[in-house]
């Protein structure tokens, strides 16, 4: 059997999951995203500073709201993965890239997907 993660493989068809095992984790990723509002928190708390000057925090807060994603994606792992097929990956934060990877591997497999699992 060929790792579903291999970035040769082909991407799945999210129209019909028989075949691919990436298919339904990919459904299932996309639930997750539709949700993540609800379980989403960001302590950054931001005071005395006009809402004019804010547009100087562009790049902090950006990275803050990213790192939190990834954290609250990997909190609800349930949703996404509830049956724990996937349990050696994870979604990781990488600057500028999201990358999957198989955590057991020595380093990552770059595919064209657009979420991190690790």
């Amino acid at each position: 059997m060929t790792d579903p993660l291999d970035q040769g493989a082909p991407l799945p068809d999210l129209e019909s999951p028989e075949g691919d095992p990436r298919t339904e984790l990919a459904q299932r990723v996309g639930g997750a995203l539709l949700v993540l509002p609800g379980f989403f928190e960001f302590g950054t708390r931001i005071e005395g500073i006009d809402a004019t000057d804010l547009f100087s925090l562009n790049s902090v807060l950006g990275t803050s709201i990213e790192v939190q994603v990834v954290h609250t994606l990997n909190r609800m792992r349930s949703i996404w993965d509830p049956d724990e097929e996937w349990v050696g990956y994870r979604f990781e934060r990488q600057s500028q890239t999201f990358q999957m990877s198989d955590s057991f591997d020595e380093g990552p497999v770059s595919t064209t997907s657009r979420w991190a699992l690790n």
